[in-house]
This record gives C-alpha cells, structure tokens and sequence, in this order.
C-alpha cells in the first residue's frame, strides 16, 4: 500500500488558497490515483474523466501545482515529495524478501518442533515400553507355588507382541476376548499400563497442539513486524491483511478488466 502525501500547510498555500474545490478535489484524487497505479504522478486524459474534469486541471495548472506535458498532465516536482514507482517496487521486493525469510524461519521452527515431539515420542515408547516390560509380563510360574496372578498358563496363550504405536491390551492374552472376565491380577496390571498409556498419548498431543499454536503466533508476530501494509493488529484498514503488496495492484487490474468488458458489452448492445 502506498500513501499520497500531503502537507499541513496546503490549506493555506498561496498555490491552493484561491483554488475552487473540484480544482483542490481533483489533485487530491489524482495523487491517490497516481500513487495506487505508480503513474509517477502522470495524469492521462482517460483517467482524467474518472477524476474530474478538464477546467479544474486548468486550474491546477495555472495554479503551478500541475504541468501540461505531452498525453495528458504531471505533477509538479512528483519525485521530492512522493515516493516513485521505482522506490516502491524495491521497497515491496524487500517486503517480499522479509516474508520469504519469515516463512523459512517458520518452516524451520516447525520442522525442529517436530523433531522435538519425535524425539518425546520415543522416550515415552521406550519408558511405556518398559513399563510394559515390567508390569505386564508372563513367566513360567515354580511348579511348586503357582503364581495365580499371572496370565500365563501353559498351552493357554502366550504374550503377543504389539507395534510401539499401538495401544496395549486391556485385558491379559487368556482374557482378550472374554467379555465378562473373572478377577485376574494379570489382567489388572494390563488395565494400569493401558491408562498409563493413555494418560501419555494425551499428554504428547498437548504439547504438539500448544508447539503449534505457539510456532503459528510466532509466524503471525514476524510477518505483521515485517509487512509496511497492515497495522499492530495485522489489519490493512477493516480486514485482516494478508501482507501482500501486490494485491491492491491485481485488483485494480481486474476492476479495470472488467470495466473494459462492461464497456464493450454496452457498446455491442447499442442499436
């Protein structure tokens, strides 16, 4: 976005102070105008009918605000108190450049969060796993003193092996599928492990979703510190900026698209 610049005192300048209000109205208008389409402060006759009407450009010009050049009108001495098209498109390039690098440091930072949660990831498989190891295991019982709360017995199933990433039973091998099992001390260190578990599977999406939030507001923080369109807040005026410079550009260009299709259409309608 860029700005037409004007100074405290024009109200009061011996160039402005006799103007009629179309003559003031149309230089204000043809500065946003030539500001928003980089003309370089260039008036052209078309554009000239969009903003006002030929007597007041005499007026400009006779005032010395304007000069008469050859296609149309120019602003006088454009370049000392506005911006140029050139130093525009290198300050939006380098807005460009300062959202690429953002982008990159958020790809970055996502990539490390992910490393991290990886990382946290086999910790808790390794801790879960020997937990698992210890709490839910099935020796061969002594002979002479059965261990009833264990799920081994021989011949009646053994402890099956499960992927890391899978939840672990329930229930005890004897008694996966039995739906009404009596007490059983295996199946009772199966249960504890699965909530142990299940307490950590929360635990690990908690802190992935707050990485997250917390990489998606860094992002949003760095890309408002490097846009020069939107404010504090991230807003370009009423709506949420999107930290594009060259958005007003492509919507000026497709308003003028279609007002040439209009005025086509309207002149192939004409009897």
């Amino acid at each position: 976005m860029t700005w037409f610049k004007v100074d405290d005192g024009f109200w009061s300048h011996p160039k402005t102070s006799t103007l009629p209000a179309s003559a003031i109205a149309l230089w204000v208008k043809a500065g946003a105008y030539s500001c928003q389409h980089l003309t370089d402060g260039r008036i052209t006759p078309q554009v000239l009918k969009l903003l006002g009407t030929r007597k007041s450009a005499r007026d400009l010009v006779a005032a010395g605000l304007w000069l008469e050049v050859d296609g149309g009108w120019q602003f006088h001495d454009w370049s000392e108190y506005q911006e140029t098209s050139s130093d525009v498109r290198k300050r939006r390039d380098e807005a460009k450049e300062r959202q690429r690098k953002s982008r990159e440091a958020r790809t970055n930072k996502q990539r490390e969060s992910q490393q991290k949660s990886r990382g946290m990831s086999h910790v808790t498989e390794d801790v879960t796993d020997g937990v698992t190891s210890q709490e839910v295991s099935y020796p061969r019982p002594d002979p002479t003193r059965p261990d009833h709360s264990s799920s081994y017995v021989e011949g009646e199933g053994s402890p099956t092996e499960r992927d890391s990433n899978d939840p672990p039973p329930p229930r005890c091998p004897r008694h996966i599928g039995v739906d009404t099992p009596p007490a059983c001390g295996a199946c009772a260190d199966a249960r504890r492990t699965r909530e142990s578990w299940d307490v950590e599977q929360t635990q690990r999406r908690r802190v992935a979703q707050s990485d997250a939030a917390r990489a998606a507001a860094e992002l949003r923080a760095t890309e408002i510190a490097a846009c020069d369109l939107c404010d504090d807040r991230g807003y370009r005026g009423t709506r949420v900026c999107d930290h594009d410079p060259d958005t007003a550009e492509r919507a000026a260009r497709g308003m003028a698209l279609v007002r040439e299709q209009l005025a086509a259409a309207s002149k192939g309608t004409q009897p």
